[in-house]
């Protein structure tokens, strides 16, 4: 069954959020009385996975092997959220 869940995440530099395996992310928001949030798609059926964020500020530098997510307005600054990419080593 599919379902769209909400995950409040911290003001910090990297965080991690376990989500159900395919989890699809809709919006990145503030919400008043919850702060940033993340709404996502998600089959809960399916195995919780981590997944490793990297939030930055507008002027701030960007590490590589990062997505961008969603930017969202949490006054008076504006966020940049992004998701590390996670690699495989190939034998």
């Amino acid at each position: 069954m599919r379902q769209v869940f909400k995950y409040a995440f911290p003001i910090r530099d990297e965080f991690e959020i376990g989500m159900p395996g395919g989890a699809k992310i809709v919006l990145v928001e503030s919400q008043i009385g919850s702060g940033p949030c993340i709404w996502a798609l998600v089959d809960v059926n399916e195995q919780p996975k981590l997944r490793k964020f990297v939030l930055r500020g507008t002027g701030h530098p960007i590490p590589g092997a990062v997505n961008h997510v969603a930017s969202f307005q949490a006054p008076p600054f504006v966020w940049h959220l992004f998701e590390k990419v996670i690699t495989t080593a190939q034998n």
